[in-house]
């Protein structure tokens, strides 16, 4: 584990949802660890009391392209329109994500 992992991680463990996002980006690439980026953009999605977070809503958006590809997950349409709904981003174009198996 490398410095700013160890960083993000403590950032995360207090709930800050830009190091989760972060944490997830970086699970996802260069790593390919889709299970770990997956866990990382589910718990910035879900952070309370923070709706109008931008942060927040870009790991909505992410996840929701997840559970519909199933990556990392179970493919599940149904939690890919609940978090695609739930993010105020409706014009999220995954520019940072290649989604891909």
């Amino acid at each position: 584990m490398n410095k700013k992992e160890e960083i993000l991680i403590e950032k995360a463990q207090n709930g800050d949802a830009q190091a989760m996002l972060d944490l997830g980006r970086y699970y996802y690439f260069p790593l390919n660890d889709y299970e770990k980026a997956f866990n990382y953009y589910h718990h910035a999605a879900n952070v309370e009391n923070q709706p109008d977070n931008p942060w927040v809503n870009i790991a909505q958006s992410v996840l929701a392209k997840m559970y519909e590809l199933g990556l990392g997950c179970d493919k599940n349409l149904e939690l890919s329109k609940y978090y695609r709904e739930k993010s105020k981003i409706d014009d999220y174009r995954y520019q940072e994500i290649e989604f891909h198996k």
